[in-house]
């Protein structure tokens, strides 16, 4: 409908209902700016400008939920509008459903094959879902059809390195360097790509370049302890990585992977991991901060084997939480404990374990060891030994001496399947169920249980491994 036609109609035209609504949002009156944006919808049910204009204004409020019914209102009316298929992506992704926001793209880009914008954005929420390979043909469709616009071809160079291919990733950011518009932003990436190309001193020089235009953050600080580390500059990796675990204020994956990293021979070096890993270490490094039973069981896993095996609710005079991390096993174990001891050698995650309030006494150790001269315990409990431990035999002798006479030393591990000890791309371990066995039977322990579990889900894949308690003879 023309606005001419409105006007005859006497209604008034979309365009200035949805200018009126826009300054009563730049006023700060979002409230009424979406009363406005509304009634442009009722008014003009045919009209995509209208539909648009308020699913972007539901999203600018935070109102995600209701801007996807929005865009499926606008869907139901105009099916066929390219514009509004895009904006019902955007809005199902700020829901979370990301399978359906792709598929909303995709049919923008069916209905409007020869826009760039809508194929680079297909292309972004396929990379999301991990699908690199179909997320790069989306990226160079819309760089084909848009040469002058380096975003397209960043975000190609971005599904190179995820697929392996760092040569093509540099060459595609290096092109997008001599275009108008270029954001220097990318300059991480194209550091990753040098330093996976084997130029890790011209990455070196990139990423401190970048670091002193923006002061750095935890990634750039982690990659270049990487960096330096491929050049066997060792105070120099270590001091960049000790950088990155100091500035981690967020969900601690980066803090993970800089203390592991500590170890040169736990980087990475297959490319596709190391691209996982830096651009996406929440990825590489799973989440300790939300005690979620739908991701991380772990905790509560060995909360229900310590009920079968010493009774519901029993409770431990002396306990051990080796590797207590933030804290996830000293919440379940609080109320069953006299007294309980946390050991971790990351002092920032001890910080956090200690707001949990559950702990008697907090100690910056190695969690592979237990301290010599500690105990007796009447419960040890490790809720993550993979990402510490290799071999478990020396661990299980000095539990068998830390214990009390019928105290139990309670762990959680990967699974292995071949080698009895597997070590991981990342340096996590794995355990095979006889080494185990052999390690428990080597320290004069009993095996009280030893439980085959889904440990966490990782990425949408969960992660196999191994409940065990062993008992001291005695008691």
């Amino acid at each position: 409908m023309t606005a001419a036609e409105d006007t005859v109609r006497g209604l008034q035209p979309v365009v200035e209902l949805v200018e009126r609504s826009r300054r009563l949002i730049a006023e700060g009156r979002p409230e009424e700016g979406n009363v406005v944006a509304m009634l442009a919808v009722r008014l003009h049910p045919r009209d995509p400008a209208a539909h648009v204009h308020q699913i972007r204004t539901l999203l600018d409020l935070g109102r995600a939920t209701a801007a996807a019914e929005a865009a499926a209102t606008a869907v139901g009316a105009l099916p066929n509008d390219a514009g509004i298929r895009a904006q019902q992506a955007d809005a199902l992704l700020a829901v979370g459903e990301r399978e359906a926001a792709a598929q909303a793209a995709a049919e923008a880009v069916t209905l409007a094959p020869t826009d760039p914008a809508h194929a680079d954005r297909l292309g972004t929420l396929l990379r999301g879902l991990g699908q690199f390979d179909q997320a790069a043909a989306c990226h160079a469709d819309a760089f084909d059809r848009a040469p002058t616009d380096p975003g397209p071809l960043c975000r190609l160079a971005v599904c190179m390195l995820h697929l392996g291919a760092p040569q093509q990733a540099l060459d595609a950011l290096d092109h997008a360097a001599t275009l108008a518009g270029f954001d220097p932003a990318w300059a991480l990436h194209r550091a990753i790509a040098l330093h996976l190309t084997g130029r890790h001193a011209d990455a070196i020089e990139a990423i401190q370049a970048e670091i002193g235009r923006t002061g750095g953050d935890v990634r750039a600080y982690l990659h270049l302890g990487a960096a330096f580390s491929a050049l066997d500059r060792a105070e120099e990796a270590a001091a960049a990585l000790d950088m990155a675990g100091l500035l981690d204020a967020g969900d601690g994956a980066v803090r993970h992977l800089s203390i592991l990293w500590q170890d040169p021979a736990v980087i990475p070096r297959d490319p596709i991991l190391y691209a996982e890993a830096i651009l996406d270490p929440a990825a590489a490094a799973h989440d300790e901060h939300a005690l979620d039973v739908r991701r991380l069981r772990t905790p509560g896993l060995m909360e229900t084997l310590l009920d079968e095996i010493a009774g519901p609710g029993a409770t431990f005079a002396e306990v051990l939480d080796l590797g207590c991390r933030t804290g996830l096993l000293g919440l379940v174990l609080a109320s069953r404990t006299g007294r309980l001891v946390g050991i971790d050698r990351d002092v920032a995650l001890l910080r956090i374990a200690a707001a949990k309030g559950v702990y008697a006494d907090l100690r910056v150790a190695d969690p592979s060891h237990i301290p010599e001269g500690s105990g007796p315990w009447n419960l040890i409990a490790a809720h993550d030994l993979s990402g510490v431990a290799g071999d478990l035999g020396p661990l299980a002798t000095a539990a068998a001496a830390a214990l009390a006479p019928g105290g139990l030393f309670l762990f959680a591990t990967e699974a292995a399947y071949g080698d009895p000890v597997e070590r991981r791309a990342d340096g996590r371990f794995r355990h095979g169920f006889g080494h185990v066995e052999d390690v428990a039977t080597a320290a004069g322990l009993e095996i009280a249980a030893l439980r085959a579990e889904q440990l966490r889900l990782d990425d949408g894949f969960w992660t196999e491994g191994w409940v065990v308690a062993l008992r001291r003879p005695g008691g």
